[in-house]
């Protein structure tokens, strides 16, 4: 499964075919609330649009962050801008399709 082979220090709790990411800081606040568990869906089926909040793992951590922006390159490759709704500036990288982990349900 792609969480276990991502780090087993992340936050995410897997229950068969539950998961749940654990919140952790406030870049994110007041949609999630630091401590608290959500649910979140694995990427495999889904697609990823503006507004969507997905877990990514950038630098061996686990990050939850509202994508703002969709990129698509010219060779069709799609790229994801995001940034916490606490935060100011926009992350200052891209997210990539393998970077992600899933998409948080709230």
């Amino acid at each position: 499964m792609k969480i276990c082979e991502v780090n087993a220090n992340l936050p995410v709790v897997v229950l068969g075919e539950n998961m749940k990411i654990l919140a952790s800081g406030n870049s994110m606040f007041p949609t999630l609330l630091d401590g608290i568990k959500y649910d979140m869906n694995p990427l495999e089926s889904e697609d990823i649009k503006v507004g969507d909040i997905i877990v990514f793992c950038s630098n061996n951590q686990a990050i939850c962050h509202r994508v703002v922006k969709v990129i698509v390159s010219r060779n069709g490759t799609v790229f994801y801008a995001t940034k916490g709704d606490n935060c100011e500036q926009k992350d200052d990288f891209a997210v990539t399709r393998e970077m992600i982990i899933g998409k948080v349900m709230i």
